[in-house]
Formats: C-alpha cells, structure tokens, sequence
C-alpha cells in the first residue's frame, strides 16, 4: 500500500468534511437552508406546514438580519417605580398612538420618549408600551397605561439601564429560520392565526435587580378566539424556543 498517498486523500477527506461542516453552521446561521430560509422554495416549504397544521398568516416573514448583541441591564427603580396614579386623570380620546399618548402624559411620566406602544399586546382599559433599547423593544419590560372612560389615571412603569455588553455583536437566525422551529412544535396546532413577528430583545432576570436582554424573534399566534393571543420567543442566536415572558416587574420577585 502506497501509505504517502494514503495519508493525501485521509487529510484530503478531512479537509473536505470540515468544510462541509462549515458550510452547513453558516448555512443554518444565515437561513439559507431547507430549515427555513428566505428563498421561495422555503417559504413555500413553510406555507405547506402552515396548510397541514391549519396555521392561517397574516402576518409578514421579515427579512432583517442584522448583527446583535446580549446587554447586561439593571432594574432602575428611581424610574421604573411601579405603580402610579395619574392625578388629576389626563382625557385621551380616539385611536390611541405612541405619539398621541405622550402628547397626552409626556409630562407625567418620566423618559416616556424611550418606549414605544405595543398595540398587540393591548388589553381593556391597557395600554402597553415596551421600554426601547439600542433600537429595539424589550419585551418584558413595559409601561402600562390604565384607561377609565376616556381618562389616564393611573400608570406602572419598568425601566432598566444597560450597563455592560455581552460578546461583540454576531449574526443571528433569520425570521423564517426561528419561525419553521417553532412551527415544528407538536403544540402548535390550528385553527390558529399568525398575527406577528417581530424581532426585539427579551428580558431575562439574572437576580432581583439585573438581567439580560437577549435578541429574539417573537411571535403572536391566535387561538381558541379573537381575543386569545399565545407569544412564544426563539433566541435568535440559539433557536431555542420558549412560551410565554413575565414582565420584569414578576420577573424581578
């Protein structure tokens, strides 16, 4: 046996498999594959799971893929201080807007300009507003107005600081890559309706006053009624999926 060119083609097999090993992270990594890319090919892969599953869509895949990063945060208590009446109570009438609402109590309530309204996640007489950080929401960490009539009178606000970051920022999963997982679930099932998705940073609690908030896709699916939302959260680095957040203000107890 000529060993010399056998030792070739072994460091050749080796050489070739790495990059085979490569490309598929990065294909995975970037969306690119059967698993869930932006192609129309996979798109339609995802429309024939979304048939079967009986999983209308209303809402749209996005297609930004920036590079992010993990914050470390901390609760700040001198701002997010729970809860608080509004006195006198400020009218508000009409369609409700982030622009309107702090219009209406940007004098009240302090820093309003660093939160933005989630109209999904509107409840009676609720209004919710995620804290914005580094440009995007943090879900669980929210400001909620309280409607009587047609009057604000009361308010419970969460506010929290970055104070260090976490790894130099990195790619992440595409929208449809993190979708397709969680339609893999065996818990999600139709009827049901897909309201949105949406890219932001979840809250998650490290001790009583300091967490991490994380890049995630989140996703709103309606079931069971008009009324009935379930929120799940893939990691948009690891794809881990989750159901389901407490704002920090449960999270922190």
């Amino acid at each position: 046996m000529d060993w010399g060119r056998a030792k070739t083609i072994l460091i050749a097999t080796f050489l070739l498999l790495n990059l085979m090993l490569g490309f598929e992270l990065w294909v995975n990594r970037t969306g690119l594959s059967g698993s869930g890319s932006q192609s129309d090919a996979a798109l339609g892969e995802i429309k024939q799971i979304l048939a079967i599953k009986g999983i209308a869509m209303q809402a749209e895949i996005p297609k930004e893929m920036p590079n992010l990063k993990k914050y470390v945060v901390k609760l700040e208590e001198a701002v997010g201080r729970g809860e608080a009446e509004i006195n006198p109570p400020i009218k508000i009438a009409g369609p409700v807007t982030s622009d309107k609402l702090k219009s209406a109590v940007g004098n009240v309530i302090p820093r309003l300009d660093d939160y933005v309204l989630d109209p999904l996640a509107e409840q009676k007489g609720i209004y919710v507003l995620s804290q914005v950080l580094a440009a995007y929401p943090v879900f669980g960490v929210e400001l909620r107005l309280y409607q009587r009539g047609d009057e604000l009178y009361r308010y419970n606000q969460q506010y929290v600081q970055s104070i260090s970051e976490v790894d130099p920022e990195q790619p992440m999963l595409s929208a449809a890559v993190a979708f397709r997982r969680l339609l893999e679930r065996d818990d999600v099932q139709g009827p049901a309706t897909v309201k949105e998705i949406k890219l932001g940073l979840s809250y998650r609690p490290i001790d009583n006053s300091d967490g991490l908030a994380v890049p995630t896709w989140r996703v709103a699916i309606e079931t069971g009624g008009e009324s009935t939302l379930r929120w799940f959260y893939i990691d948009a680095f690891s794809g881990e999926v989750s159901e389901g957040l407490k704002p920090a203000s449960e999270a922190a107890e």
